[in-house]
Order: structure tokens, then C-alpha cells, then sequence
């Protein structure tokens, strides 16, 4: 970690070291040639004004020798210093046109004539007449006989003809001489603006010439630098792989003797831990001559470890065959609500045995019969509902089964409300012989086979295993298998009456005959009815209240052996009832009734005072298990129907129950919509809730799931989709009212 970390500091410093050299660089070929530039511009600048200057002083000559005898009577006598009589002079006009006659046909705009001294003579802008230049570095030049000449640019300038904008001007002093010495001097100011733009043009003509020669150059030594570093780069990376493919070597080796040594010891302890049993129960029968009772227990557990031990033997096999690609698959033609039924039944007893709720719901139309391996897809969901079974222990499993018409695939989603998993165990899940971690392995038992058979069986049953979870809140499997195409394609909207299976027909379910007394706190008159029919058929007697106060009020008058409390109610919540009814030393069994199972509202329910909870939907094995756990069973003698039949979901009462609710859907969608409209998203959880609850019971698990999931969505802030799950559920509470059919009592 050390030398990779050095390594990827070293890289950066280097980049960052080469983008500083690289825009040094870019600066130096800049400068360069901007310098090469002005150097050129200040060479043509300089021959401008010497050309100029020297003109100038040429003219100056041919201006003394041809108009200075003219000029220097009308100039003003020595000893006259006076500003403003020197404006005023007469003389001025005709050394103005001297001036003007000797400028015609020339590039001169101004000039200025200075005695000796310094004082302005003349100049073509009257008002400079009689000013001082005496301190003028260039009048100094001039009149000891150099020329001087400098380029300036000026905005706004005044000429023998009025005042010029934007000119680039030479100003040049020059000295006036004659035969006996320096006259005077005079300084002219010649219009170069021509000049200087056409040199402008030519320099950028220049920079535009030069620029892609430096850049040019630049680039090519970039290329070479950047090459010689890439084939560095390359050579140092080709040494770095190759020593991490060596450290990755290395680490797989390892890991696959820790696999390996893992491997082992866990199957070392799966089958010594049935053999132990086997073979110690064995020697104890024949040893000790235990009773017959005594060796039937022997000769059960003897059973049970030897098929726990096969079960290992045969995961075993299976991964072997895998491995080697030698599992045979057999498609045959299978009836979907058969095998259905019979992983219900396995399913059932080992939930029942965990007090946890166990169903399957189908999502209509589905196919009644498909095409696939009828061991394996059993064996694919078995491992699966076992395997949420085994990880849950509060809550339900449920298995949703739907059909995917574009695919043709057949979809088995099994959500449980268990331990849950992270992110870094769902990255393991699938891999042969480990589980989450390894204290899951402790606590749990198992070859951790079962997961990553499964997935091999469905993909080559056509499909695959999708999985996520939620720590600490349960997980989700979603299995997916080709359905085949069997001819011809018979698709059913209700489950068979032959059948089993999904829970919304799920057949008779045998009532326990008890005894004692019950009350059912509940607000919602459908519920209310629902229960009450499967309550009857025990013979038991039931208390129905409709809030929580009229149920603390009804156990202070009278005993109950077991309380029914539902948690959302008006007046007063279950879970503020529980919690008074033990204050007022109430101490008989309460058994929660939620539509919502979450860990948190459980351990509210625990703090307050529950003794258990069912889940909303109900399942009604458990419901039954949950009635006679805390009611007395019924005497021989009682007065009560010792007979009576399993209740069915096919009978009439039933389904005057389940018409009663479809006939009331309308309002609760009524109510559903207006919540949904003006976005009241307390009220639209409320009426979810409802639904959520009793879907399932009245035998419409889709009313259910697609209430759980608007609910979800709710509770996450997740509006975005509930305008597609609102039209889902019109649409599924549209069928269930265009199917009621009404049957006679």
C-alpha cells in the first residue's frame, strides 16, 4: 500500500513538474517572440524617424538659404520679451505665409521658430507665440547644433489648417544655420500616421509569419520530451503490472488455500455433526436397550440427521456437476400452481415452527402451465424461502409470483423482513462455500451451497437470481426462469379450484376447536367481519370494540383470556391502549395487528406491552397457531359445533365478505384519489394502509403488494412514481369490481 501510495505521488509531481515546465516553455516562446517583434518594430520605427529627420533637415537648409534673408526682418527685435505684443505683431501674417508657401506639397502640419534663447518667435498655432522652451532638451540639442527628433502620437493636435485627430507625429528641433553660425531653430512636426500604420500591419504580417515557426519548433521538442517520457511510462508501468500480477498471484494463491483450508473444516463440521448423532444414538439403541418410546425418539433423530447429512452430500454433488458443467437439465411440461403448492407446504411448516407468517401471491394471469426443469425450479425455491426463513425472525416471507409476457419468463420475487444484509456481504452471497460472514456461518449452520446452486440453476433454466437488502431490515430475492412456450399457451386469471399454492385461493384451512374468551379491538367494519368469521369457527367467544378507549373500558369490566389490538384507530391507538390496559394491571396476552411490521413499530409494540404480533395481511395458519397458543383448547362437552368444517375461501360467506368489501372499494378509491391530488400524504398512507391490510384477506393479494409499495414510497418520500402506482391500483381495483361475482348464502 506503502509503494503504490509513493508511486502515485511520484506520477503526480512529475505531471504536475512537466505542466510546469510545459507552460514555462509556452511562455518563453511567447516572449520570445513578442521580442522578436519589437525588435523589428523598433528598427522600422527608428529608420521612420531618421529618414524623417534627416528630410527635415534638409529642408531646413533649403528653408534658411532660400526664405531666412525674407523671414528675419519680420521677426521680432531682440530685446522684445512681451507675450502678448509679440501676438499682436503685424509681421506675424506674412511670416505666416512665408511659411505656408514654403510647407505646400509637404507632410509638414506645424512649425515653430525659437531665437536663441528659447523664446517662441512664431508657430503656426498663435497662441504658442511667446512662450519659453528655453529648458527644452531638444531646443538644447538643436542649438548647439544637433538635431533632435522624437515619434509621438497625439489624440488631438493643431495645424496650419485647424486641429488633426488620432496622428502619429515626428517632432523634430532643428538648428537654422547660415555662413556666420546658428540662426535660430526651428521645430516642425511632420504627419508619419501613414507610415506607422503600414509598419503596425507589417508587424503583425511578421507575428503571424513567426508564430507558427516558434510554436512549430516548440511543439516538435514537446513531442520529442512527451515520447521519450511516454516510452519511460510505459516501461515503468510494464514493471509495475508486472510485479502486482505477481502480489495478485500471490493473494489468490493464498486465498484459494484459505478457501480451500474454510472449505474443509466447515464440511469437516456439517457431516461430523449429523455422523456424531447418527452414530452415537445408534450405539446408545444398541447398548442400552432404551425403551420403545426411547428408540423411536433414537431412530427419529437417526433419520433426521442422516437426511440433513444427505441434503450436504448432495449440495456437494451438485457443485461438482456444476463445476463440470455436467448437470443435466430436463424440460418437461409442469403445472406452475402444483409445484407451487407443494413448496407452500414445505415452506409453511418451517415458518409455522418460527412463529413468523408465510405466503404466496400471484399477479394474475398466469400460466398454467410451463416448461422447465420441475426438480430443479423446486429445488431453486426451496433453498431460497428456507434460506429467508432461516435469516428471519420476526415478521413474514412472502413469495410474489408474476409472469413476464415480453420475455417470456416467469418471475418469483421472496421478500423477507430478517436480519438483512450489507453491500459488502452482497458482493460474497453467490460464492461456493461462504455465507455473509464468518459469524453468520457460527450462529446459523449450513455449507453456504444453497445460494450459489441456486443461481446456477436458474441461469441454465433460462434466467437468474437478482438480490438486495437492507440491513437490519430484510432482503429481497428475485428469481427469474424461462417459461418455455408449451402449445397451446393456457393463461388463468383465478387459481384453479383443484389447486394450491398462492394464498389467494389457498384452499380449506382447518380451524383448532377452542375455548375462552376474546376481544377484537378494530375500527375498520370489513376487518371486523373478516375476522370474526374465522374467529366462529374455533368456538370461541369474540368482543368486537372500534377503538382503543372502548377496549381498555371492556377489560376493566370483563376478563379476557387474549386481546386482538389493532395499532391505527381513532379516539385512541393501539399502542396507547396496550400501554394503559398494563398500567391498569391488565396481564393477559395482546397480540399486535399491523399493517405495518417494521422492527421499529415491533419494538414500540414490545415496549408497550404486546405479547406477540401478526402481520397485516394475516396469515391464517398462524393466526390459528396464534389462537391456540393463548386459548384454551374446547371441551369435549361444550355446547359449541365440535364439527365444524374448514373454513374455505370458495365459501359463501366468505365470499359475501370479500363482495361486501370489493362493493366499498369505489369510496376508498374515491378518497385515495383526492388524497393523492391535492398531495395530502398523510391521508393517502392512511387509506394505503387500509388496503394494504385487508387485500390479501379477502383474497386480492395484488390490492396488497401495490398498497405496500405506494406505502413504501410514502413513508421514503419517493413521490415521483405514485402517479403510475395510484393507476396501477385503479386499474387492479377496476378488475376486482368487474369479477365480484355474487353467490348465494
Amino acid at each position: 500500500m506503502s509503494s503504490q501510495l509513493s508511486g502515485f505521488l511520484r506520477q503526480l509531481f512529475l505531471h504536475r513538474l512537466v505542466t510546469l515546465f510545459g507552460l514555462i516553455g509556452i511562455a518563453m516562446v511567447t516572449g520570445a517572440l513578442m521580442g522578436a517583434v519589437q525588435l523589428s518594430w523598433q528598427i522600422t520605427r527608428g529608420r521612420i524617424i531618421d529618414s524623417t529627420e534627416a528630410a527635415n533637415v534638409a529642408m531646413t537648409k533649403v528653408f534658411v538659404n532660400e526664405e531666412w534673408d525674407r523671414l528675419r526682418p519680420l521677426l521680432p527685435l531682440a530685446g522684445l520679451r512681451d507675450r502678448e505684443l509679440l501676438k499682436s505683431r503685424p509681421e506675424n501674417v506674412a511670416i505666416e505665409q512665408i511659411v505656408r508657401r514654403f510647407s505646400a506639397g509637404t507632410d509638414l502640419l506645424k512649425v515653430k521658430i525659437y531665437d536663441l534663447d528659447g523664446l517662441t518667435l512664431y508657430s503656426s498655432d498663435p497662441k504658442q507665440i511667446g512662450d519659453d522652451q528655453s529648458g527644452n532638451a531638444g531646443f538644447l540639442s538643436a542649438r548647439k547644433g544637433t538635431p533632435r527628433s522624437e515619434l509621438t502620437f497625439r489624440g488631438r493636435f493643431g495645424t496650419f489648417d485647424g486641429v488633426v485627430h488620432d496622428r502619429n507625429l515626428i517632432s523634430s528641433y532643428l538648428p537654422a544655420m547660415s555662413e556666420v553660425g546658428i540662426q535660430a531653430v526651428v521645430e516642425t512636426y511632420t504627419d508619419r500616421t501613414r507610415s506607422i500604420e503600414e509598419a503596425n500591419r507589417a508587424m503583425v504580417r511578421l507575428a503571424l509569419l513567426l508564430a507558427p515557426l516558434f510554436y512549430g519548433v516548440y511543439a516538435s521538442l514537446l513531442y520529442v520530451v512527451w515520447r521519450a517520457d511516454r516510452v519511460r511510462r510505459e516501461q515503468q508501468l510494464a514493471l509495475e503490472a508486472m510485479a502486482i500480477e505477481n502480489q495478485n498471484a500471490r493473494a489468490a494463491a493464498e486465498t484459494a488455500n484459505q478457501i480451500k483450508s474454510d472449505f474443509l473444516a466447515n464440511m469437516s463440521h456439517e457431516m461430523r455433526t449429523p455422523l456424531t448423532a447418527i452414530v452415537g444414538y445408534a450405539q446408545s439403541t444398541l447398548t442400552h436397550r432404551p425403551s420403545i418410546e426411547e428408540q423411536l425418539a433414537n431412530v427419529q433423530t437417526i433419520l433426521r440427521n442422516g437426511e440433513h447429512l444427505l441434503s450436504v452430500i448432495n449440495d456437494l454433488l451438485d457443485v461438482a456437476k456444476i463445476e463440470a458443467g455436467k448437470l443435466e437439465i430436463e424440460l418437461v411440461p409442469v403445472k406452475l400452481f402444483s409445484l407451487l403448492a407443494d413448496v407452500r407446504s414445505v415452506s409453511t411448516v418451517h415458518a409455522t415452527k418460527k412463529t413468523i407468517a408465510f405466503d404466496i401471491q400471484c399477479d394474475f394471469p398466469l400460466p398454467s402451465q410451463i416448461i422447465t426443469d420441475p426438480t430443479r425450479l423446486k429445488e431453486i425455491l426451496l433453498n431460497v424461502t428456507n434460506n429467508a426463513i432461516k435469516f428471519t425472525h420476526e415478521g413474514r416471507v412472502s413469495v410474489h409470483v408474476s409472469y413476464l409476457a415480453p420475455e417470456g419468463q416467469v418471475k418469483f420475487v421472496v421478500a423477507d423482513t430478517g436480519i438483512g444484509m450489507t453491500t459488502e456481504h452482497l458482493t460474497r452471497l453467490f460464492e461456493p462455500f461462504r455465507q455473509a460472514d464468518a459469524s453468520t456461518s457460527r450462529r446459523y449452520g449450513g455449507t453456504g451451497l444453497g445460494l450459489h446452486i441456486s443461481k446456477q440453476m436458474a441461469e441454465m433454466l433460462g434466467g437468474g437470481i437478482h438480490v438486495s437488502s437492507v440491513a437490519g431490515q430484510g432482503s429481497t430475492f428475485e428469481i427469474l426462469i424461462d417459461a418455455g412456450r408449451p402449445r397451446p399457451v393456457e393463461f388463468v386469471s383465478e387459481l384453479p379450484d383443484a389447486a394450491g399454492g398462492c394464498d389467494e385461493t389457498a384452499g380449506a384451512i382447518a380451524p383448532p376447536q377452542l375455548g375462552g374468551r376474546l376481544m377484537l379491538a378494530e375500527d375498520n367494519p370489513d376487518n371486523q367481519e373478516l375476522i370474526r368469521l374465522y374467529v366462529e369457527k374455533t368456538g370461541a367467544e369474540m368482543t368486537i370494540v372500534g377503538n382503543g378507549q372502548l377496549a381498555v373500558e371492556e377489560a376493566m369490566q370483563y376478563d379476557y383470556d387474549l386481546i386482538l389490538m389493532d395499532n391505527q384507530m381513532p379516539v385512541m391507538d393501539g399502542m396507547e391502549a396496550t400501554r394503559l390496559l398494563r398500567q391498569t394491571g391488565f396481564d393477559g396476552p395482546i397480540v399486535a395487528l399491523t399493517a405495518s411490521a417494521t422492527k421499529d413499530e415491533m419494538q414500540r409494540f414490545k415496549q408497550a406491552g404486546c405479547s406477540a404480533f401478526l402481520s397485516k395481511p394475516i396469515d391464517w395458519n398462524l393466526f390459528y397457531a396464534t389462537l391456540a397458543e393463548h386459548l384454551p383448547a374446547r371441551v369435549q362437552d361444550s355446547p359449541c359445533n365440535p364439527d365444524a368444517p374448514p373454513l374455505s375461501v370458495k365459501s359463501a360467506r366468505f365470499r359475501r365478505l370479500s363482495d361486501g368489501f370489493v362493493a366499498g372499494l369505489p369510496v376508498r378509491m374515491q378518497d385515495i384519489r383526492a388524497a393523492y391530488s391535492r398531495q395530502d400524504w398523510p391521508q393517502l398512507a392512511a387509506g394505503i394502509h387500509d388496503l394494504k391490510g385487508m387485500g390479501s384477506g379477502f383474497g386480492y393479494p395484488q390490492l396488497t403488494g401495490i398498497a405496500a409499495a405506494i406505502q413504501a414510497a410514502i413513508t421514503e418520500r419517493n413521490y415521483a412514481g405514485l402517479a403510475e402506482s395510484v393507476s396501477k391500483l385503479e386499474r387492479i381495483v377496476s378488475e376486482a369490481i368487474a369479477d365480484t361475482r355474487i353467490e348465494p348464502a
